[in-house]
C-alpha cells in the first residue's frame, strides 16, 4: 500500500490551491497511490 500526504505552507491562495490540484491530479492519474491525505494545521 503506497499513500501520500499533500501539505501547503502559508495562507490558501489561488497559486497554492491550483499546485496542490495539480498534485492531486498527477497522482490520480498515475494510479500508483491507493490513499491521498491532505494535512491541516488546526
Amino acid at each position: 500500500m503506497k499513500n501520500a500526504v499533500i501539505a501547503q505552507s502559508g495562507g490558501p491562495t489561488a497559486v497554492i490551491n491550483n499546485s496542490i490540484r495539480g498534485a492531486i491530479d498527477g497522482l490520480k492519474a498515475a494510479k500508483k497511490m491507493d490513499k491521498i491525505y491532505g494535512a491541516r494545521r488546526i
